[in-house]
C-alpha cells in the first residue's frame, strides 16, 4: 500500500535494525536503510519493508558508487549508482516528520528515497554528515593532482622570488658602481686632485718675505728694513 511521502513515516514492518548483519567489506561508509519507491508522478511512495543497507564504495578505477542491498548474507546490490564528487548529496526530506532522506543529483532531476533503519535516531544528522563527506571526496587521483599543482605553483613562486631578488641585487650593484665612478672620477681627473687643479698657480703660495715678516717683532722688523735699505 502506498504511503504519503510528506505526511507519514514509512511502515517498518519486519525491518528491525537489530544485529550487526549487512556490514559491507571495503565500504567507505554504510548505514541501515530501506528503500522508498515513488508512486508515479504523485507525492506518494511505496516502502520496501526489507532490512537493507546503503553504502558507498570505490572500484579499482576510482569510480564511486552509491549502493543498496539487503542485509542478509550474500545479497547482491539491487541499487548501484555511479556518483561523482560535488554532484550528489543525501538530504533529509523536510516536509516529512519521519526519517525520510533523498539522494539528489545536481546534474539531473533523479531522486532516490530511503528511510533510515538505524536504531539511534538521535545520530541521524551526524551519520548523514559522514555520508556526504564521503560523497564530496575528490578521490586519490584528483587529490594527488591537486597536490602536484600546489607544488608546481610553490616552485614557480619560489623561482620568481629568486629571479626578482637577483634582479634587485643586480640593479643595486649597477647603481653603486655608477655612483662610485661619478664620485671618484670626472673627465679622467681623480676627485682628490680636482680641488688642486681648480686653483690658480701660486694661490696657495705666500711670498717668503711676508711669511718671515709675519713672525718678527717690532725691533727685529726695523733692523731688517735697515739691512734691506743698505743692500739696495
Amino acid at each position: 500500500m502506498a504511503t504519503p511521502l510528506f505526511s507519514q513515516q514509512p511502515q517498518r514492518g519486519g525491518a528491525g535494525a537489530g544485529g550487526r548483519g549487512g556490514t559491507v567489506a571495503g565500504a567507505l561508509v554504510e548505514f541501515k536503510a530501506g528503500r522508498l519507491f515513488r508512486d508515479g508522478a504523485t507525492n506518494w511512495v511505496r516502502p520496501d519493508a526489507r532490512r537493507g543497507v546503503c553504502y558507498v564504495r570505490r572500484d579499482d578505477e576510482g569510480l564511486m558508487y552509491f549502493c543498496w542491498k539487503e542485509r542478509q548474507g550474500g545479497a547482491q546490490p539491487e541499487e548501484e549508482l555511479i556518483v561523482f564528487s560535488g554532484d550528489v548529496r543525501l538530504e533529509k526530506v523536510q516536509q516529512s516528520s519521519g526519517r525520510v532522506y533523498v539522494l539528489k543529483f545536481q546534474s539531473s532531476s533523479q531522486r532516490v528515497f530511503f528511510w533510515l533503519q538505524e536504531p539511534d535516531a538521535a545520530g541521524d544528522s551526524r551519520l548523514i554528515g559522514r555520508v556526504n563527506a564521503v560523497l564530496d571526496d575528490k578521490g586519490e587521483d584528483e587529490e594527488e593532482e591537486a597536490r602536484t599543482l600546489l607544488r608546481q605553483d610553490s616552485q614557480e613562486a619560489e623561482a620568481l622570488s629568486r629571479h626578482r631578488e637577483q634582479s634587485a641585487l643586480a640593479r643595486e650593484s649597477s647603481e653603486l658602481s655608477r655612483d662610485a665612478l661619478a664620485s671618484t672620477q670626472v673627465g679622467g681627473v681623480p676627485a682628490s686632485m680636482r680641488r688642486v687643479s681648480q686653483q690658480n698657480p701660486g694661490d696657495d703660495v705666500q711670498p717668503m718675505g711676508e711669511r718671515a715678516a709675519a713672525g718678527l717683532g717690532p725691533g727685529q722688523l726695523g733692523s731688517l728694513r735697515e739691512l734691506l735699505s743698505s743692500i739696495q
